[in-house]
């Protein structure tokens, strides 16, 4: 077998596996609308047939059993036609071939960041003592335009409780530090003294609880953090983790 015929077969096969990994994630989340509407009118055009799959697999279609997307894009790139002079050029092969990769790049690149974006709308974890618990849901009465792409924004609003389980002696929120990625990978860093104007200082046994919101311009997303705090005796600083919590619709 030739270059030009090796080619192909190592595509299929990252194909397969990469529609594998994205059916894994888009049922993890449960969220179908993994794509821009830009990315949406690029596969469109490669496959028209990805949109409606990706629903149904959100959906938990039984029909779509087993791997609907493995399937799909195995019966558009990966079953080599037999050549037929009035049908298949050495062009169209060639074109096949580079549709295949542009799929590929575009589905793998979603994959990557989709894996790492958290699935559940809930964190709890404990650093030195200190417990904080975060829970978070979409309000869709407060979507707004961005001004600037005029495009919709979703709100996501989130509820934080701080506890001084086990510390020794009371501790005082200094500072705060968020990162926050929405389902294309973008990032957006947010820092600053106290929370919501504030710096609670939490006695042990004690608990101190405020709500924040934040936007994205998806609705799917995930969100961490830390906390500075610093005792109130004997000026130890240290961090509080938040652990990652996801920005996403309510799941029906």
């Amino acid at each position: 077998m030739g270059e030009s015929g090796r080619v192909p077969i190592a595509l299929y096969r990252a194909l397969s596996r990469c529609a594998g990994r994205l059916q894994q994630q888009v049922i993890r989340h449960g969220y179908a609308h993994v794509f821009t509407k830009e990315e949406y009118s690029a596969l469109s055009l490669l496959e028209p047939d990805l949109t409606s799959v990706l629903a149904r697999v959100c959906e938990g279609d039984e029909d779509c059993r087993p791997s609907p997307l493995q399937k799909l894009l195995r019966e558009r790139f990966g079953s080599p036609q037999p050549h037929d002079p009035s049908h298949s050029t050495s062009k169209e092969a060639k074109d096949s071939v580079s549709c295949g990769f542009a799929v590929l790049a575009l589905v793998n690149q979603r994959v990557k960041i989709m894996e790492k974006l958290a699935y559940e709308p809930h964190s709890d974890v404990c650093t030195e003592g200190v417990r904080v618990k975060v829970s978070s849901r979409l309000d869709p009465w407060l979507a707004h335009h961005n001004d600037k792409d005029s495009g919709r924004s979703y709100t996501f609003s989130y509820k934080v409780k701080i506890t001084n389980e086990s510390a020794p002696e009371p501790v005082r929120l200094v500072n705060r530090y968020w990162a926050i990625t929405d389902i294309t990978g973008h990032t957006q860093e947010v820092s600053g003294p106290g929370v919501v104007g504030l710096h609670p200082v939490i006695e042990p046994g004690k608990s101190y609880e405020y709500m924040s919101a934040v936007h994205l311009s998806h609705m799917k997303g995930s969100m961490s953090g830390t906390y500075m705090l610093i005792t109130t005796g004997s000026g130890r600083v240290f961090p509080a983790e938040v652990a990652p919590f996801a920005l996403c619709p309510p799941t029906t």
